[in-house]
């Protein structure tokens, strides 16, 4: 899309092979349920991305994401580049473990859980079984929603710290890699192998 130009849709899309998507700084939406992609790049200021299934992300820089995969996995087949809010919500998992990956805050719904960041990273709301979260270097996991997360959960920030303080969270066991690391839980929490 040119100048000004928003990417949007009035039919169900079915590209199961690549689709690259650019709409600049404007934004990409394409919410319908019935959609089928198999992986999706995309550069504009803002986008949402509804799959029936599986969708691989490609290399893309956005502000915001939002992406829906209603009864499969959300995977990468590359870098994610995001400056403002990541949402994403699968009916299996969510693995975004690319190292290169730069996350401001990112929610999560989904059975399991991995995001890896080059640095800070923010949880936002998030509802998983497993979650398992990767701060790079000089990197801080903090949150600005709820975290319930009643599997295990590993969370790592190598030198730096985990600040997980909010009273609502709700952890299964929790495993930390860190310089300090603060978790508060609504009720019982049990302590993985943690240094």
């Amino acid at each position: 899309a040119g100048n000004a130009g928003n990417i949007t849709q009035s039919g169900t899309v079915s590209a199961t092979g690549i689709s690259n998507l650019t709409a600049a700084d404007d934004d990409i939406i394409l919410g319908t349920a019935a959609n089928n992609f198999g992986t999706v790049a995309l550069i504009a200021g803002n986008a949402t991305i509804v799959d029936a299934n599986d969708i691989i992300l490609g290399t893309s820089t956005l502000t915001g994401l939002t992406v829906t995969a209603t009864t499969g996995n959300i995977t990468q087949a590359a870098a994610l580049s995001l400056t403002g809010a990541g949402d994403f919500s699968a009916g299996a998992n969510v693995t975004l473990g690319t190292a290169a990956n730069n996350f401001s805050t990112v929610a999560l719904s989904a059975g399991n859980a991995t995001v890896v960041d080059t640095d800070d990273i923010v949880l936002g709301t998030t509802t998983v079984t497993g979650l398992t979260v990767t701060a790079g270097n000089a990197g801080n996991i903090t949150q600005s929603g709820t975290v319930s997360a009643t599997g295990l959960s590993n969370l790592t920030a190598a030198d730096d710290d985990i600040i997980l303080g909010t009273g609502a969270n709700n952890f299964g066991t929790v495993a930390l890699n860190a310089g300090n690391a603060t978790v508060v839980d609504t009720d019982d929490i049990v302590l993985g192998t943690t240094t």
